[in-house]
């Protein structure tokens, strides 16, 4: 119950209490990604665990800040994740906003040399990487969550663009992006439409604010709306908005063929 601490029972297991309501018919189904207030005392937890699977008792695990002993070159194990544009196929279709949050902080970290960043280190790299294109807004963190974070709808237009067209190291944005009835946050929506099959997506759903940006045949588009009275209806609005868009690219290509 305090940020940044493991609650745990009597015999030292955390506790995670999840609260709430759902519909009892809700069907649609979305797996619940929980992350730790506290990665280091996670880690621990693994390593006892790992060991007590094995038949040995370690006792308390400790993750103790340090730097390495002059000389040392040894790991006692190297994880390496996949690459970034494989990362994304997941992360980006499913708003996975915990994980956008990470990319900015080693992507500015990398930038530094290696010197420790904060989140708002992040933020002032992706501002300073807006600005490069001559973006105009302002977003006080790299997740992108939050009412405070504002950019135009031309600007995302503008990079997606670049991402399907010109920019090969954006190219992987666009391939991430959801897809109705097959990933991420679209599985469910946009179904027997023009477009499903067709479209490819980013969805936006926060504190009286809402928004849909994607890309359909020759068609980019971006809606963003703030103010939200009513959630359903202006998710309603926005999908209508991406069905009507399909078709026009639809009707395009059958046009030009």
């Amino acid at each position: 119950d305090t940020a940044g601490v493991l609650a745990r029972d009597d015999g030292g297991k955390a506790i995670v209490d999840v609260w709430g309501t759902i519909a009892g018919d809700y069907d649609k189904g979305k797996p619940l990604v929980m992350k730790s207030p506290s990665p280091e005392e996670s880690f621990a937890d693994r390593v006892r665990f790992a060991f007590a699977a094995a038949g040995i008792d370690v006792g308390t695990v400790d993750v103790v800040h340090d730097a390495a002993p002059i000389g040392a070159t040894t790991s006692i194990a190297v994880h390496e994740s996949k690459p970034l544009a494989e990362v994304l196929q997941t992360s980006l279709a499913t708003s996975n906003a915990f994980d956008h949050e990470m990319f900015a902080l080693a992507a500015t970290s990398f930038a530094h040399h290696g010197a420790p960043v904060s989140l708002g280190d992040a933020a002032n790299a992706l501002n300073a990487f807006l600005s490069s294109r001559n973006a105009r807004g302002s977003m006080v963190n790299a997740s992108g969550i939050g009412n405070e974070n504002l950019l135009r709808s031309r600007d995302i237009v503008a990079l997606l663009d670049d991402a399907r067209r010109h920019d090969s190291a954006l190219h992987a944005l666009v391939d991430a992006l959801a897809t109705p009835g097959e990933t991420g946050t679209l599985k469910t929506r946009l179904l027997d439409t023009a477009a499903e099959g067709t479209f490819r997506g980013k969805t936006g759903t926060g504190n009286k604010a809402a928004a849909l940006s994607g890309i359909v045949g020759e068609v980019t588009f971006s809606v963003l709306i703030t103010d939200v009275a009513g959630r359903e209806a202006v998710r309603a609005a926005l999908d209508a908005i991406a069905i009507a868009m399909s078709t026009i690219a639809k009707q395009s290509e059958e046009t030009t063929k």
